[in-house]
């Protein structure tokens, strides 16, 4: 059997812990604050890997649908969204390329939002828009780091993902 990357990440955890950090002399402090920081990564790349690709698909799922709201007419934005949107199911699309569209998605309506809060009569509808959608970003990127000190986390990233 092919281990998993899980299990690999795990495997490694262990062997810091069970290993290398006993192994290390009293005096190298630095060298087992690092082995700590490695293990603390490495639970943190255990708790969240799994989960990345749905985090950007949903992600760009909930960006993609404000753009449509407030920028679809903006030549830059068509480009974004004509470009093929990532399914759970489908994993064709490149997790880079997410995440990519992603950094493009949010810029288009940062400037969308912008220019929409200038008339009274789309100021309202473009803030509950993107203070919906950050509201969303906020929950995911609290629960996503969680296990690194971020104070507010409620539940894990499988929950607030499951959620969305």
């Amino acid at each position: 059997m092919i281990p998993t990357v899980t299990q690999q990440l795990r495997a490694m955890r262990v062997r810091l812990e069970e290993t290398v950090v006993p192994a290390l002399r009293d005096d190298a402090g630095f060298a087992r604050e690092q082995a700590l920081l490695m293990m603390a990564t490495l639970d943190w790349l255990t708790d969240t890997h799994e989960h990345e690709y749905r985090y950007q698909v949903t992600e760009n799922a909930e960006y993609r649908a404000v753009v449509r709201e407030l920028a679809s007419d903006d030549a830059e934005a068509r480009t974004v969204l004509d470009r093929p949107a990532p399914s759970p199911a489908d994993v064709a699309v490149p997790l880079a390329d997410v995440a990519e569209q992603n950094r493009l998605l949010k810029d288009i309506v940062a400037r969308a939002h912008a220019a929409a809060v200038q008339d009274p009569a789309t100021r309202g509808r473009a803030h509950d828009l993107v203070a919906a959608v950050a509201r969303r970003q906020r929950d995911r990127e609290l629960s996503w780091y969680r296990m690194t000190g971020f104070p507010g986390a409620r539940s894990g990233i499988a929950d607030v993902l499951g959620a969305s």
